[in-house]
């Protein structure tokens, strides 16, 4: 239901990718083979149907004035103009059903005490690259003490939760939860994880390690935060990725503390978050 692409304009610094679909970014090219056409086609759907919470006069009987969606004066797809509201009250309503359903998207999370089973695709993978996947799942599930649990399937029709590598231009990740619509808990969801970053050895098992750290934060129902202390950290200004990273490779001795208690990666908000959102 949800989308997150770790992405910006290629002027701009990579981000942790939109929360909302008010930033909704283009597509990676390779998300078509990693998500499959179908998931597109619904990721694509979700970022066109907010247009239609523009409110527009509550005028019965009267046409609603549609978006503008450039060319001409008033010119819109034919495919837009069949779905036309028929009064500015309809609008209205469907702006504020609109606007419950993301305020609910927005607390999805996954029963409390579910087992989520994990399948990592080896294809596209880097050396390490699920090992390190493998690592965040831990990191979460330790500190969710019990209340949910990451665990690595071979299985990928078994899966919860599906993990991809795809081949980084200026994102790190994208992610896709799927809420049941009648209980508003997640049933399944699918990750992307950019496989190749710039650096050396070390930056690039941090970039993976951190990077599937905050896609499944994603995944878990977690939102973006405003503080660059935390994993759920959306990248803002330029510089962002250079602090970021940074600042957790400072904690390492080596690669071996990465996804270690002496470096999680992540802060403590980030943990009051989730036991707020899984409500113990």
């Amino acid at each position: 239901m949800k989308v997150w692409l770790h992405s910006g304009p290629p002027t701009r610094l990579p981000r942790w990718g939109p929360r909302s679909t008010r930033d909704a970014s283009p597509l990676h090219p390779n998300a078509a083979a990693a998500l499959g056409a179908p998931a597109l086609a619904a990721l694509l759907l979700r970022q066109i149907l907010p247009v239609f919470s523009v409110v527009a006069p509550c005028q019965p009987g009267s046409l609603a004035r549609q978006p503008r969606w450039g060319g001409r004066r008033g010119a819109s797809p034919v495919s837009v103009r069949r779905q036309t509201f028929t009064t500015g009250c309809e609008a209205l309503t469907v702006a504020i059903l609109l606007i419950l359903g993301i305020q609910a998207a927005s607390a999805a999370h996954w029963p409390p005490g579910a087992v989520i089973r994990v399948w990592i695709d080896p294809a596209g993978a880097p050396a390490g690259g699920e090992m390190l996947v493998e690592r965040a799942m831990k990191t979460w599930t330790n500190a969710a003490q019990d209340h949910f649990t990451l665990e690595r399937t071979a299985r990928k029709d078994d899966a919860g939760v599906r993990v991809h590598f795809f081949t980084r231009d200026w994102r790190y990740g994208m992610t896709q939860t799927h809420p049941d619509p009648q209980t508003g808990l997640i049933t399944d969801a699918d990750v992307v994880v950019a496989a190749n970053a710039e650096g050396d050895a070390l930056d690039r098992r941090i970039v993976i390690y951190l990077t599937a750290l905050h896609e499944l934060g994603h995944a878990l129902g977690l939102s973006h935060s405003a503080d660059i202390n935390d994993i759920m950290y959306l990248f803002r200004v330029e510089g962002d990725g250079e602090r970021f990273f940074g600042a957790y490779r400072k904690r390492l001795r080596s690669a071996d503390d990465i996804g270690s208690t002496r470096a999680t990666g992540l802060s403590t908000e980030d943990v009051r978050l989730l036991r707020s959102l899984y409500e113990w």
